[in-house]
């Protein structure tokens, strides 16, 4: 599952508490205020995250 920065604040409760997530490999850094509980994450999910209203067309819009 793919969360936001701010998501894992609210979960985590600080950013010391974030890295610390990091580090114990609870928690995987995708990029930049984007991270993920499994260790690989889509690159359609992330898409899908990072702009909600986007439009999928051609071969990405049947997957």
């Amino acid at each position: 599952m793919l969360f936001t920065y701010n998501d894992c604040i609210k979960e985590y409760g600080s950013d010391y508490q974030l890295k610390k997530a990091l580090s114990d490999q609870k928690l995987y850094k995708v990029e930049k205020g984007i991270y993920s509980s499994e260790k690989y994450a889509s690159d359609l999910a992330v898409v899908s995250l990072k702009y909600p209203n986007a439009v999928f067309t051609d071969e990405s819009a049947y997957y």
